[in-house]
Protein backbone atom coordinates (compact mmCIF):
# COMPACT_ATOMS: atom_id res chain seq x y z
CA UNK A 1 0.00 0.00 0.00
CA UNK A 2 2.78 2.28 1.28
CA UNK A 3 4.49 1.73 -2.40
CA UNK A 4 0.99 2.31 -4.39
CA UNK A 5 0.78 5.53 -2.02
CA UNK A 6 4.43 6.69 -3.24
CA UNK A 7 3.61 5.96 -6.67
CA UNK A 8 0.67 8.30 -6.85
CA UNK A 9 2.19 11.20 -5.08
CA UNK A 10 5.09 10.88 -7.56
CA UNK A 11 2.92 11.06 -10.70
CA UNK A 12 0.77 13.22 -9.53
CA UNK A 13 3.02 16.26 -7.25
CA UNK A 14 6.11 15.43 -9.92
CA UNK A 15 4.98 17.21 -12.78
CA UNK A 16 3.43 20.17 -10.62
CA UNK A 17 6.90 20.74 -9.36
CA UNK A 18 8.70 20.53 -13.02
CA UNK A 19 6.00 23.08 -14.21
CA UNK A 20 7.01 24.99 -10.67
CA UNK A 21 10.51 25.39 -11.44
CA UNK A 22 10.17 26.03 -15.20
CA UNK A 23 8.16 28.99 -13.77
CA UNK A 24 10.61 30.01 -11.47
CA UNK A 25 13.72 30.23 -14.26
CA UNK A 26 11.29 31.80 -16.74
CA UNK A 27 10.59 34.51 -14.22
CA UNK A 28 14.34 35.16 -12.71
CA UNK A 29 15.48 35.72 -16.35
CA UNK A 30 12.79 38.15 -17.02
CA UNK A 31 14.09 41.15 -14.61
CA UNK A 32 10.84 43.03 -14.32
CA UNK A 33 7.13 41.89 -13.30
CA UNK A 34 3.86 43.45 -14.29
CA UNK A 35 2.08 45.18 -11.52
CA UNK A 36 -1.84 46.25 -10.52
CA UNK A 37 -2.42 50.38 -9.00
CA UNK A 38 -5.72 51.26 -7.43
CA UNK A 39 -7.06 53.00 -5.18
CA UNK A 40 -8.93 55.98 -3.79
CA UNK A 41 -8.33 59.75 -2.81
CA UNK A 42 -9.85 62.55 -0.91
CA UNK A 43 -11.88 65.02 -0.75
CA UNK A 44 -9.87 67.98 0.34
CA UNK A 45 -6.62 69.19 0.21
CA UNK A 46 -6.09 72.98 0.72
CA UNK A 47 -8.08 74.96 -1.79
CA UNK A 48 -7.53 73.00 -4.54
CA UNK A 49 -9.74 69.75 -3.55
CA UNK A 50 -10.42 67.56 -6.29
CA UNK A 51 -13.38 66.05 -4.58
CA UNK A 52 -12.28 62.78 -4.56
CA UNK A 53 -12.12 60.09 -6.93
CA UNK A 54 -10.07 56.89 -7.92
CA UNK A 55 -6.94 55.78 -9.62
CA UNK A 56 -6.00 52.33 -11.42
CA UNK A 57 -3.61 51.19 -13.97
CA UNK A 58 -0.37 49.32 -14.08
CA UNK A 59 3.35 49.51 -14.87
CA UNK A 60 6.35 47.32 -15.09
CA UNK A 61 9.26 47.51 -12.77
CA UNK A 62 11.62 45.02 -10.64
CA UNK A 63 10.49 45.01 -6.98
CA UNK A 64 12.29 45.60 -4.40
CA UNK A 65 14.33 48.53 -6.11
CA UNK A 66 17.45 49.70 -3.90
CA UNK A 67 18.42 52.92 -5.76
CA UNK A 68 15.88 54.95 -7.90
CA UNK A 69 15.37 54.19 -11.69
CA UNK A 70 12.85 55.13 -14.37
CA UNK A 71 10.02 52.90 -15.09
CA UNK A 72 9.24 52.56 -18.79
CA UNK A 73 6.00 51.05 -18.88
CA UNK A 74 3.09 52.24 -17.26
CA UNK A 75 -0.22 53.27 -17.78
CA UNK A 76 -2.01 54.97 -15.07
CA UNK A 77 -5.50 56.35 -14.94
CA UNK A 78 -7.33 58.96 -12.38
CA UNK A 79 -10.73 59.31 -12.59
CA UNK A 80 -13.28 61.81 -11.08
CA UNK A 81 -16.29 60.70 -8.39
CA UNK A 82 -17.94 60.11 -11.05
CA UNK A 83 -16.08 57.63 -13.09
CA UNK A 84 -15.14 59.85 -15.62
CA UNK A 85 -11.23 60.15 -16.98
CA UNK A 86 -9.65 62.89 -15.62
CA UNK A 87 -5.82 62.17 -16.73
CA UNK A 88 -4.23 59.18 -18.88
CA UNK A 89 -0.24 59.18 -17.46
CA UNK A 90 1.20 56.45 -19.90
CA UNK A 91 4.64 56.24 -21.48
CA UNK A 92 3.47 56.10 -24.72
CA UNK A 93 2.47 60.16 -24.35
CA UNK A 94 5.22 62.39 -25.24
CA UNK A 95 6.65 63.72 -21.41
CA UNK A 96 5.30 61.27 -19.26
CA UNK A 97 7.26 60.05 -16.95
CA UNK A 98 7.57 57.23 -14.09
CA UNK A 99 10.78 56.91 -11.63
CA UNK A 100 11.15 55.19 -8.31
CA UNK A 101 13.65 56.16 -5.54
CA UNK A 102 14.58 55.88 -1.68
CA UNK A 103 13.50 58.86 0.20
CA UNK A 104 17.11 59.71 1.81
CA UNK A 105 14.87 62.26 4.37
CA UNK A 106 12.60 61.02 6.44
CA UNK A 107 8.87 60.25 6.08
CA UNK A 108 5.44 58.99 7.69
CA UNK A 109 5.79 55.26 6.73
CA UNK A 110 2.42 54.31 7.92
CA UNK A 111 3.01 54.34 11.86
CA UNK A 112 6.10 56.41 12.91
CA UNK A 113 8.38 58.66 11.03
CA UNK A 114 11.30 56.73 9.60
CA UNK A 115 12.23 55.63 5.71
CA UNK A 116 10.26 55.23 2.99
CA UNK A 117 10.65 54.43 -0.77
CA UNK A 118 8.56 56.45 -3.49
CA UNK A 119 6.98 55.68 -6.95
CA UNK A 120 6.20 59.19 -9.03
CA UNK A 121 3.97 58.81 -12.11
CA UNK A 122 3.59 62.31 -13.60
CA UNK A 123 3.49 64.46 -17.05
CA UNK A 124 6.20 66.82 -17.98
CA UNK A 125 5.19 69.62 -16.06
CA UNK A 126 4.44 67.74 -13.00
CA UNK A 127 0.82 69.58 -12.55
CA UNK A 128 -0.82 65.64 -13.27
CA UNK A 129 1.25 63.34 -10.43
CA UNK A 130 0.12 60.68 -8.69
CA UNK A 131 3.14 59.94 -5.76
CA UNK A 132 2.55 56.98 -3.79
CA UNK A 133 4.96 55.80 -0.96
CA UNK A 134 5.13 52.36 0.28
CA UNK A 135 7.40 50.81 3.12
CA UNK A 136 11.58 50.58 1.91
CA UNK A 137 12.09 46.39 0.62
CA UNK A 138 8.43 47.43 -0.92
CA UNK A 139 7.78 43.96 -3.16
CA UNK A 140 3.76 44.88 -3.27
CA UNK A 141 0.79 45.65 -0.70
CA UNK A 142 -1.01 48.47 0.87
CA UNK A 143 0.87 51.82 0.15
CA UNK A 144 1.12 55.13 2.56
CA UNK A 145 -1.88 57.03 2.82
CA UNK A 146 -1.66 60.78 3.60
CA UNK A 147 -1.00 61.89 7.10
CA UNK A 148 -2.49 65.27 7.52
CA UNK A 149 -0.11 65.78 10.43
CA UNK A 150 3.10 65.39 9.04
CA UNK A 151 4.78 68.05 7.73
CA UNK A 152 7.05 66.67 4.72
CA UNK A 153 6.46 63.58 3.04
CA UNK A 154 3.33 62.69 4.79
CA UNK A 155 2.60 59.93 2.40
CA UNK A 156 0.80 59.62 -0.94
CA UNK A 157 -0.41 62.40 -2.92
CA UNK A 158 -2.36 62.84 -6.34
CA UNK A 159 -3.11 65.90 -8.61
CA UNK A 160 -4.37 66.61 -11.56
CA UNK A 161 -6.39 69.38 -13.80
CA UNK A 162 -5.05 72.22 -11.28
CA UNK A 163 -6.18 70.15 -7.97
CA UNK A 164 -4.46 68.06 -5.43
CA UNK A 165 -5.86 65.22 -2.67
CA UNK A 166 -4.68 63.16 -0.61
CA UNK A 167 -4.51 59.34 -1.11
CA UNK A 168 -6.92 57.81 1.57
CA UNK A 169 -6.27 54.32 0.56
CA UNK A 170 -4.15 52.14 -2.50
CA UNK A 171 -2.10 49.24 -3.48
CA UNK A 172 0.31 47.90 -6.09
CA UNK A 173 0.42 44.31 -6.48
CA UNK A 174 1.79 41.57 -9.08
CA UNK A 175 -0.44 40.52 -11.59
CA UNK A 176 -0.79 36.64 -12.13
CA UNK A 177 1.27 35.82 -15.33
CA UNK A 178 -1.17 33.56 -17.51
CA UNK A 179 1.80 31.79 -18.86
CA UNK A 180 2.56 31.25 -14.77
CA UNK A 181 -1.12 29.03 -14.67
CA UNK A 182 -1.05 27.63 -17.75
CA UNK A 183 2.47 25.59 -16.86
CA UNK A 184 0.97 24.59 -13.33
CA UNK A 185 -2.26 23.46 -15.64
CA UNK A 186 -0.03 21.33 -17.81
CA UNK A 187 1.57 19.88 -14.81
CA UNK A 188 -1.61 19.00 -13.06
CA UNK A 189 -3.17 17.24 -16.25
CA UNK A 190 -0.42 15.29 -16.58
CA UNK A 191 -0.23 14.04 -13.17
CA UNK A 192 -4.31 13.24 -13.49
CA UNK A 193 -3.37 11.18 -16.82
CA UNK A 194 -0.66 9.43 -15.38
CA UNK A 195 -2.97 7.98 -12.40
CA UNK A 196 -5.67 7.49 -14.99
CA UNK A 197 -3.44 5.26 -17.14
CA UNK A 198 -2.17 3.45 -14.06
CA UNK A 199 -5.50 3.12 -12.74
CA UNK A 200 -6.69 1.63 -15.90
CA UNK A 201 -3.50 -0.59 -16.08
CA UNK A 202 -4.32 -2.24 -12.84
CA UNK A 203 -7.94 -2.91 -13.57
CA UNK A 204 -9.12 -6.54 -14.25
CA UNK A 205 -9.53 -6.99 -17.78
CA UNK A 206 -7.96 -4.44 -18.99
CA UNK A 207 -5.62 -6.15 -20.97
CA UNK A 208 -8.16 -8.08 -22.78
CA UNK A 209 -9.94 -4.68 -23.70
CA UNK A 210 -6.56 -3.26 -25.18
CA UNK A 211 -7.20 -5.90 -28.12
Amino acid sequence: MRKSVNSSFKRLVLPCITAALLLSAASAARANTVYDVSGTFGTTFGNSSLGGGTFSGTFSASLPFTSGENITTFNINLFYPSGSLGVDLTNSTAGDFAFDGVLSSNCWNGATAGSCDYILFSNSSGSDYLELIVPTAFAGGAVVPTNPGSAIYSGSFVGFNGGQSTVTQGSIEPVPESGSLLLLGIGLLAGLWLERKQIFARSPGSQHAAF
